[in-house]
């Protein structure tokens, strides 16, 4: 009876760590994403990507993330990997507009682009 409590007292405190330790990573990813929108905003485009990028880090992804990391890599002059972010956003949200729009735009810079 003493091993099925401290199992079930074992499993119960695994369930509570896990879910906090989940709150904590999508805390601290708003939170570096919101300082990655600020930077960007004031023309801190290598610091925007550092910290989109600590997102991705925690796991997370979302299409607005790699559409903000194309954004960052566009304002960057990094053609090659402004377009692999916003394929990454686009296959996340084949629908959204404003996707379609700056990948167009980007591959718009690239000399020599052959389309598919």
């Amino acid at each position: 009876m003493r091993r099925a409590s401290v199992f079930l007292f074992l499993i119960v405190l695994f369930i509570t760590s896990t879910t906090a330790l989940a709150q904590d990573k999508t805390s601290l990813a708003r939170s570096f994403f919101t300082e990655a929108a600020d930077a960007y905003k004031n023309g801190r485009y290598e610091e925007a990507i550092r910290l989109n990028e600590k997102v991705l880090g925690l796991g997370l992804e979302s299409p607005a993330l790699y559409y903000n990391l194309g954004n960052s890599y566009f304002r960057s002059r990094k053609l090659g990997k402004a377009i692999v972010n916003y394929l990454r956003a686009q296959a996340l949200a084949p629908r959204d507009s404003d996707i379609h729009a700056n990948l167009g735009f980007a591959r718009s810079w690239v000399e020599n682009y052959l389309p598919e």
